[in-house]
């Protein structure tokens, strides 16, 4: 018995132009994938996981698209968006948490509206956010909201971003520090120490990843973090 992994994906719904098909197309081509009918998988399980999984998944992209009045796209935007849906899809089927899928969704909205779409800028984002706790989403919103529009942007530290503005969750200085490490770490910002050899504080640059997000999905970013600003 073959791999399923060695053949290409399942192709979508052929002619799927209204975006609950194209998201339930999509979604049911990935499953094929990771749950093949040759697969010895229980009946009841693959049931749950595909209501569970899939179905929720189809829900969030079919929303966000409607939302962003994604219905008529251009050849080539329609061709950059099946793959991005293939790669949410996988985040999905991974167990992705759905605040993040929320963000992935809106950010696939904010890339084809871009004038010439690239699959792979999503799927860097995709990696950036996979597993990110609703702590520093809110992080994220919170300083996009509160701190970019500030006089100086570039910089962010502890000590700016504290605020009566922050959620108690993150008021504690370390619980502070370690949210913007981890934001470092995915890419969101950059270590001062790296950009400036010679700096005498500790803070983060904000890096063009943070500014993509706050740019394609910054609302989402807010809605799924519970901020009450807007990060956009």
């Amino acid at each position: 018995m073959s791999d399923s992994t060695e053949h290409d994906p399942p192709s979508p719904t052929e002619g799927a132009a209204d975006v609950a098909a194209l998201a339930a197309g999509i979604g049911a081509a990935v499953a094929a994938t990771w749950f093949p009918v040759t697969a010895a998988v229980a009946a009841a399980a693959f049931t749950f996981a595909i209501g569970k999984f899939v179905k929720r998944g189809e829900r969030i992209l079919a929303d966000r698209l409607r939302k962003g009045e994604v219905a008529l796209l251009s050849a080539e935007k329609h061709a950059e968006l099946v793959p991005m849906a293939y790669r949410f899809f996988e985040a999905v089927m991974q167990g992705e948490y759905e605040h993040t899928l929320e963000v992935l969704a809106a950010f696939i909205v904010g890339e084809v509206g871009e004038e010439s779409p690239e699959a792979a800028n999503f799927s860097r984002m995709a990696g950036r956010l996979e597993g990110i706790s609703k702590n520093e989403l809110r992080l994220i919103a919170h300083i996009a909201s509160y701190v970019v529009p500030s006089a100086n942007p570039r910089w962010v530290s502890v000590a700016a971003v504290k605020g009566p503005e922050l959620v108690a969750d993150l008021r504690d200085d370390g619980i502070l520090a370690e949210g913007l490490n981890e934001l470092s770490r995915r890419g969101f910002l950059t270590p001062k120490k790296d950009v400036d050899f010679f700096a005498k504080e500790d803070g983060f640059e904000l890096s063009a990843a943070f500014y993509e997000l706050v740019a394609k999905a910054g609302e989402a970013v807010s809605e799924q973090s519970g901020d009450s600003g807007r990060a956009h």
